[in-house]
């Protein structure tokens, strides 16, 4: 899902990245983009779903490896490769609570 609240902060242009993601390699692709031409502040759909009954259901047991530092760094350094019109400024975690999300916003903000 992207977040349209992201208006509220400002934010006239975003871009983000599928939701309901079933592969844990966490492929990066954009799927949403609104706003101007240009550079764009990027969304990262960082949970992991599963289908059960042609449902797709959170992987709540997936969740502390799902968001372990690794993990999260992992597809943000994929997500590189789309340039500089993709800047990776939100991760969308489900369960923040479980694994290592804070660590990870520490690597990813260069405090560690």
């Amino acid at each position: 899902m992207c977040v349209t609240d992201c208006h509220l902060l400002g934010v006239r242009t975003k871009a983000c990245l599928p939701v309901n993601e079933v592969d844990e390699n966490f492929p990066c692709s954009v799927d949403r983009v609104e706003g101007d031409a240009g550079p764009k502040l990027g969304l990262i759909n960082h949970y992991l779903d599963f289908e059960l009954f042609g449902v797709l259901m959170p992987k709540r047991d997936a969740a502390p490896q799902t968001n372990s530092v690794a993990s999260i760094t992992a597809q943000v350094d994929r997500c590189k490769a789309l340039g500089d019109d993709f800047r990776v400024s939100h991760v969308l975690l489900d369960w923040a609570d479980k694994g290592e999300a804070i660590a990870a916003q520490r690597k990813l903000n260069g405090l560690d």
